[in-house]
């Protein structure tokens, strides 16, 4: 540059035929180098590039290179050996040099975990429901307080061993690519799991290559930046970066229960019991595993040492798909079988594909709150388009597991996730954020960043801060057979255990209401519904519950689960007889419509009011020194309502009703 200033101090003394020319030269701007990174890696045999912007330049050459580039542009190579290259800018009276050094290095295999599952044999799988993208927000870089990751021992080092065979998955099963001078190139990052502890949040997430691997060395502050934000509706706290720690508990046994949708709508359920049976033989000898199995009913291989349980599950039969889904009843049969193992790492995973329906007394919340008290990760893994799935996601994000979601005929791939969750029990990196600032969000939406030199990915996952009631659609005690009112025998166990609750509870009222398909005539379909109804009753009255805690209407074809019937099974669930709790405050006025000395008779008159379009029960009292059966009308929120329908009743029926 100094060159340069005298050069047009010197044209200015010659006069003004040069002046246009002077003013031309002394006044074109500067050369910037804009955009050089100076270093890059590559494996042997893959192509490098080299990219530059010397901004202003009239051309560049790079070193060796018998070539002029232009002042923006890429060089495309493939280099043998490691080397240093000059590249330099030009202009007519300046030039600029700076260095890029290319690395090349030998591709390691990756590793694989001796204690936990190897996948041998893997096709390229899509993504399941999570998407990975490039924020859009700008990002707001605030550095917390972080300790250093601890360096791993030798020990753990050498618990690790080279694996073959290398294709590509979207799943972790269990081999370790470690960086030994090859950049390390995530491809995914999956959040295991988050949870609010010691005023923060901490998140276990698993940073995946395009080839499923664990990538060991991504908490490299160096290298790579990890950065987070929350959002709430239109709320969001900006991306902030988060402190990072990798997490190794490779000896440690795993106690792990599977619980297998069989009901009617779970037509995957013979590929799901493969891939249990397949996951099995993944198992360590100190590793131990349980199975559910349940459609309204549950049935249950107690949890055992995994040798045990692959010979168990040899001579075993999964029954066939039939019935409703109690799928919270049979999660919580899983929490207690877990409870009683001794294995540091506990998970329970729920495969099922239709929301629960048949377990009465659970709810989603019940799940939550039992498995999050115990520290047990619930995952569930919905298969098929059947099922709401928002309590599903709850009970996941507020244990600290994960949900994953296959369509159907991707059944086979709960093998690669059952695979995935067992493995990352014991390898992951703990990301720790600040705790979340927003206020009135029951469910926060979190987005992690990773930024490494080639690339940005990021993930989003919810996280339930706080627990709720998550009342399931419906929930049924029985299902019927077309034109049928009759109650099968595999819903006799179902009706014999809810008889059960109701004797122990004898202050409940429930109330049972009968359903039809959606073909045939209207009135055809109230009728058999009502009956229907009215036979679930008679079943529970047999079986020792209380008449009068019982209510009975029917519905008809007026409100199916399934508008349009495209398959057996969605027939069979919308011929349903519902129960639900009633608080009787909410309606507390009845009309008596009669005494009657006999069960028999109290239930035959309760039958024929409800033809008539009221809703009836009766109860035990005691009248003229002897037992006797009232008959009542119920349904009523106001004593004025219950007096209009006694008089309406009695015009058009005759005999005498009283309001109460």
């Amino acid at each position: 540059m100094f060159i340069r200033d005298i050069r047009c101090k010197k044209f200015f003394k010659s006069g003004l035929p040069f002046v246009f020319a002077l003013l031309v030269g002394c006044s074109s701007a500067p050369m910037v180098v804009e955009e050089l990174n100076g270093t890059s890696e590559v494996a042997e045999g893959e192509e490098a590039k080299i990219y530059w912007n010397f901004k202003n330049a009239d051309y560049v050459r790079i070193e060796g290179i018998d070539r002029r580039f232009k002042s923006r542009d890429t060089f495309f190579f493939r280099p043998d050996i490691s080397k240093n290259f000059k590249i330099a800018g030009h202009t007519r009276r300046d030039s600029i040099v700076r260095m890029w050094n290319v690395r090349v290095f030998m591709m390691e295999q990756p590793t694989t975990i001796q204690t936990g599952p190897i996948t041998t044999k893997q096709t390229p799988q899509a993504q399941p429901e999570t998407h990975y993208e490039t924020p859009q927000t700008p990002v707001i870089v605030k550095p917390l307080t972080e300790s250093p990751a601890p360096q791993k021992t030798t020990a753990e080092i050498n618990t690790l061993t080279t694996q073959t065979g290398e294709n590509s998955s979207q799943y972790f099963g269990g081999k370790i690519t470690r960086s030994r001078g090859n950049p390390l190139i995530p491809s995914q990052v999956k959040i295991l799991s988050a949870s609010r502890e010691n005023g923060g949040v901490v998140l276990k997430t698993l940073p995946l290559d395009n080839e499923g691997n664990f990538l060991d060395g991504i908490d490299d502050a160096s290298n790579f930046q990890w950065m987070m934000q929350y959002k709430c509706n239109a709320d969001s706290t900006g991306f902030k970066s988060v402190a990072v720690q990798q997490v190794l508990k490779l000896e440690s046994p795993i106690a792990l229960t599977v619980c297998l949708d069989r009901s009617a709508s779970a037509t995957f359920s013979r590929d799901g019991y493969n891939a249990v049976r397949q996951f099995t033989n993944e198992l360590m000898p100190q590793d131990e595993f349980g199975f559910v199995y349940f459609n309204q009913a549950i049935g249950k291989i107690a949890l055992q040492n995994s040798t045990d349980i692959k010979q168990v599950l040899s001579g075993f039969t999964l029954p066939a798909e039939q019935g409703l889904s109690a799928v919270y009843k049979a999660a919580f049969t899983g929490i207690d079988m877990l409870d009683e193992s001794k294995s540091p790492l506990k998970a329970l995973v729920i495969i099922t594909g239709n929301a629960d329906n048949s377990s009465i007394i659970y709810t989603a919340d019940d799940i939550a709150t039992e498995a999050r008290k115990l520290n047990i990760p619930v995952y569930t893994i919905r298969v098929g388009d059947a099922t709401e799935s928002y309590p599903l996601k709850y009970i996941s994000s507020f244990t600290g597991g994960k949900y994953y979601y296959l369509p159907t005929e991707r059944a086979g791939e709960i093998y690669n996730i059952l695979t995935e969750i067992s493995n990352a029990q014991k390898i992951y990196y703990v990301v720790k954020a600040p705790d979340i600032a927003l206020q009135n969000c029951a469910d926060v939406q979190m987005q992690l960043v990773l930024k490494s030199p080639e690339s940005t990915i990021s993930t989003s996952s919810i996280l339930a801060l706080e627990a709720r009631n998550n009342y399931p659609l419906y929930q049924a005690l029985a299902v019927f057979e077309k034109r049928e009112i009759a109650v099968s025998a595999e819903y006799r166990e179902v009706l014999k255990d809810f008889a059960e609750v109701l004797k122990d509870n004898p202050t409940k009222i429930i109330e049972l209401t009968g359903n039809s398909s959606t073909d045939g005539d209207d009135d055809y379909n109230m009728m058999i519904a009502l009956q229907r109804a009215q036979t679930v009753r008679r079943t529970l009255v047999e079986m020792g519950a209380k008449a009068s805690q019982i209510r009975v209407r029917a519905e008809g074809n007026r409100r199916p689960v399934y508008y349009f019937q495209n398959s057996r099974w969605q027939e069979d669930y919308n011929r349903r007889v519902e129960v639900r709790w009633l608080d009787p405050a909410l309606l507390p006025y009845e009309i008596t419509a009669g005494i009657v000395a006999t069960e028999d008779e109290a239930l035959l008159k309760s039958d024929e009011w409800e033809k008539r379009g009221a809703k009836a029960y009766y109860e035990t009292i005691y009248y003229q020194k002897q037992p006797a059966f009232r008959v009542k009308l119920w349904g009523y929120s106001t004593y004025g309502d219950a007096a209009t329908a006694a008089r309406e009743f009695q015009s058009k029926y005759g005999g005498k009703l009283a309001v109460e």
